[in-house]
């Protein structure tokens, strides 16, 4: 089945055709094709967002910003179910075969993955071949790795300046790795740390046990479309000093909502050895989704994920999971308003910690809530907080800067 097989005949939805090679203007956007290709285009409905981002984009010769908003206005809608759901069928049987653990994570708020990527938007977007959003097995595999390379780095107690050090240390092959890692100086602890790491990740001379799968969407959604609003264009640039005569320049992207449930999977390479060290690469995986975030502007809040079921594994992993009977109905707790990012200083009173801003206002910590280990006092932090609607606050994510 190939991307562009799901057309169906009918007006595309949110995306006219517009006039080609040198015909009558009309209403929508303008493309450059012949004719009679605009014709063939105005009666076939693509239903692939992906393949209308990456081959259907109008002409922005003019109204830069309008036309790009009205090329997003077509790609946000929905993806076709149907082909979602074959794919999905498929990763789900694949994940059986191979006796995978699957987890299903949510989206704490909007989630961009491949913005980098280049298209003729000038902003990319992450999607499947088959027109929905996806984070590719090898991105998810970094992001368990970078775990895995913070936490062995704090029982070294390495700081963040040393990390490219380390990473290229804990890939070594065997005879170099021992003689190099014994310059940490490290702990019993550190030593199967590290062994793990090399097991479940490979090195330069052998691959890895852990094989990741890429992470799909579990249902069909449409997408959120998304600014940014640098201020400074002209000194970014490098043609003028930063001031506030400046007109800031609005550019439009592609995001994933908020509460999106996106499925994850981890097998054991068959035949590798230490096949229980699954359980360790999946935790990896969920506390670098967790607390790293994947995608663009991580260090914005974006991309972050939330667990919302169990892992399965084996035969689980293709069944349907039977629908458990409503819980009581909880008192309703106020909304979060809006979240908040802030910068400050780690610090502890009466041994108690929270974080001092600029500005001395105190923001309590809940090191175990947070998910991580305790800071130093004195430790740079940026954190993010909600507030809600009653006037109090919580924490929900801090990095050291």
């Amino acid at each position: 089945m190939s991307p562009n097989a799901s057309q169906r005949h009918g007006s595309p939805p949110n995306h006219p055709a517009g006039q080609g090679g040198g015909g009558n203007s009309s209403p929508g956007p303008e493309y450059p094709l012949p004719k009679e290709t605009v014709a063939v285009f105005k009666n076939t409905r693509v239903s692939n967002p992906g393949l209308i981002f990456e081959r259907y984009i109008p002409c922005m010769t003019e109204d830069k910003e309008n036309r790009r908003r009205q090329a997003l206005n077509a790609v946000k809608t929905a993806p076709d179910s149907s082909a979602l759901h074959a794919v999905y069928t498929r990763w789900q049987a694949l994940a059986e075969a191979c006796k995978a653990k699957t987890l299903t994570l949510k989206t704490d708020w909007r989630f961009i993955p491949g913005l980098g990527r280049k298209t003729a938007l000038e902003i990319g977007f992450g999607f499947h071949r088959y027109g929905f959003p996806y984070l590719p097995a090898s991105s998810v595999k970094g992001i368990a790795r970078t775990w895995a390379l913070f936490e062995l780095a704090s029982l070294l107690e390495t700081g963040e300046g040393k990390l490219y050090d380390l990473d290229r240390t804990i890939e070594k092959e065997e005879g170099e790795f021992q003689k190099a890692f014994e310059a940490y100086k490290p702990s019993d602890e550190a030593r199967e740390q590290a062994k793990s790491f090399r097991l479940v990740f490979g090195t330069l001379e052998q691959a890895g046990g852990a094989v990741f799968f890429d992470a799909i969407p579990t249902s069909a959604f449409p997408l959120d479309i998304d600014i940014m609003n640098p201020h400074y264009a002209p000194y970014y640039q490098g043609k003028e000093p930063p001031g506030d005569w400046h007109n800031p320049t609005p550019i439009t992207f592609l995001a994933v909502p908020a509460n999106k449930e996106f499925a994850f999977a981890v097998a054991w390479r068959r035949g590798a050895p230490h096949a229980n060290l699954l359980e360790q690469a999946c935790a990896w995986l969920k506390n670098g989704l967790r607390d790293l975030g994947a995608g663009a502007k991580t260090s914005a809040g974006y991309g972050y994920f939330g667990e919302t079921s169990v892992e399965k594994s084996g035969k689980e992993t293709g069944q349907d999971r039977p629908v458990p009977p409503a819980p009581p109905v909880p008192p309703v707790a106020p909304r979060p308003s809006t979240r908040h990012t802030a910068t400050g200083t780690v610090r502890y009173e009466n041994k108690k910690p929270y974080v001092r801003t600029p500005d001395e206002k105190k923001y309590r910590l809940d090191w175990k809530a947070l998910g991580m280990q305790s800071l130093p006092a004195k430790t740079p932090v940026e954190f993010q907080f909600e507030e809600y609607e009653d006037g109090t606050y919580k924490v929900v994510r801090v990095t050291k800067k």
